[in-house]
């Protein structure tokens, strides 16, 4: 095998990767931040609360501390869109 031959067989293994590797982690919190800012901003202005940078953190920080999530996370996190997730927040029971 020449040097030129086993240098493409090696950058096609690097690229392809090791299948064994996980993927990265999604960080469903943040995701769900993400997607419910809009929301919860909404809903926090017309309570007179603030849901700033602060506030953001915190329920990131707090929600990643949680073994157990609501019905309402799961919906937030799978809806495709803000008119999901707003459905989200009309449709799923709090306990």
């Amino acid at each position: 095998m020449t040097a030129g031959r086993a240098l493409l067989v090696v950058v096609a293994l690097v690229a392809c990767g090791d299948d064994k590797k996980a993927a990265p982690k999604v960080d469903e919190c943040q995701v769900y931040l993400d997607k419910a800012r809009p929301v919860i901003t909404e809903m926090t202005a017309k309570a007179g609360m603030s849901f700033g940078q602060a506030e953001q953190a915190t329920f990131v920080r707090e929600c990643r501390a949680s073994k157990h999530k609501e019905p309402l996370f799961r919906c937030v996190v799978d809806a495709a869109d803000e008119a999901a997730v707003r459905a989200c927040y009309v449709a799923t029971p709090s306990k």
